[in-house]
């Protein structure tokens, strides 16, 4: 047998010729390595610093430009002499007009910086919708916002976001709430589209819509327009159906409209906030409702909201609620006939013994 002829290290460690070939590429793919991180590390520190430079550049430009701004509006030839400027002079330009509340000049400042701009630079034509909202030119507002289709979906959905909050803020300023309403759920359509939300913004803008809807609501019902009321009422309530003030609102408008379906609502909200109601209108949608059953021949129903009537009474004198004085089940143990109800003397044995 040919036995592997073996060498001395430098550690008098006896090794093949394969462990030293083996030693020999290791310390050489180290090397390597050691180099090749050393090189990104080179590399990585110089991109970083011509950034820098970039950027320091791109701020003393900036300055520059705004220092160019303010010469100009000094100037009164200034939106002649805006055309022959670049993109940035007559942003800055804009923004110095906006400033001022001098909202036309503004808006003749961004419209060049929009010629000026590069594609998908949604900048100036989000300043561009402030200026012609704050104007009240709100269709020309709304041709900008949909004429722009080409740019990338992200900043798009961004921008038309941004654009109907600032146009629904200026409606709901001058009292105009529907049509704020209408555009906060704009708004919300376009917010909706992204992936990821955040839940204080997406708050804030459904928080808008309920509160338009609900001043319109509100002019409705001054006005005696208590249907047109009611869908508005709705509309905010599909937006937030737990909220405790505008079911209570519907509750009231509706003791008018549909009787049986405000006692739904005020028997709901006596079960989750029973110092917020008003008896006097709870007690009158019982009374009307109670009457409706009469005529439909749902005597039951009937004498059940009258039923509800005098435990609502008790109630309010009371300032305590007990179950038995709110839950009522018609044919439960102990609990007289309808015909018994006539007599008013078994009427009042009754209540006595369910509030003991």
């Amino acid at each position: 047998m040919i036995k592997e002829k073996k060498k001395k290290s430098k550690y008098n460690k006896t090794q093949t010729r394969l462990q030293i070939l083996q030693g020999y590429v290791r310390t050489i793919i180290c090397s390597m390595l050691i180099a090749a991180f050393f090189t990104f590390m080179l590399a990585n520190h110089a991109r970083n610093e011509m950034l820098k430079d970039i950027f320091a550049e791109n701020k003393s430009k900036n300055l520059v430009d705004k220092q160019l701004a303010l010469e100009l509006i000094a100037n009164p030839n200034t939106l002649k002499d805006l055309e022959n400027k670049n993109y940035s002079v007559c942003y800055h330009t804009g923004e110095l007009y906006e400033t001022i509340e001098d909202y036309e000049k503004a808006q003749i400042a961004y419209e060049l910086a929009i010629q000026k701009a590069k594609k998908g630079n949604l900048r100036p034509y989000y300043k561009l919708v402030e200026v012609l909202a704050a104007q009240e030119k709100f269709e020309q507002a709304f041709s900008l916002i949909d004429s722009i289709k080409d740019f990338s979906d992200k900043d798009l959905i961004k921008f038309k976001t941004r654009s109907y909050i600032v146009i629904g803020d200026k409606y709901y300023s001058i009292g105009k709430v529907l049509s704020a309403a209408k555009a906060y759920e704009k708004a919300d359509f376009y917010y909706s589209k992204f992936v990821k939300r955040d839940k204080e913004i997406e708050k804030s803008i459904k928080n808008r819509i309920i509160d338009s809807y609900i001043q319109v609501a509100d002019i409705m019902v001054k006005s005696g327009m208590n249907t047109d009321a009611i869908r508005f009422l709705t509309k905010a309530e599909s937006y937030d159906p737990k909220s405790i003030k505008i079911r209570y609102k519907i509750a009231v408008v509706l003791a008018d409209l549909d009787p049986e379906k405000s006692v739904k609502y005020f028997e709901d909200l006596l079960e989750e906030s029973p110092q917020q109601i008003d008896y006097g209108v709870f007690g009158y949608a019982l009374m009307k409702a109670a009457n409706i059953a009469d005529l439909d021949g749902r005597a039951t129903q009937a004498k059940y909201y009258r039923y509800k009537i005098h435990s609502v009474d008790v109630f309010v004198n009371r300032k305590v609620i007990y179950k038995n004085d709110i839950d009522v089940i018609l044919f439960s143990p102990g609990a007289p006939s309808f015909d018994q109800f006539k007599n008013f003397e078994a009427r009042g044995r009754f209540f006595k013994k369910t509030m003991l």
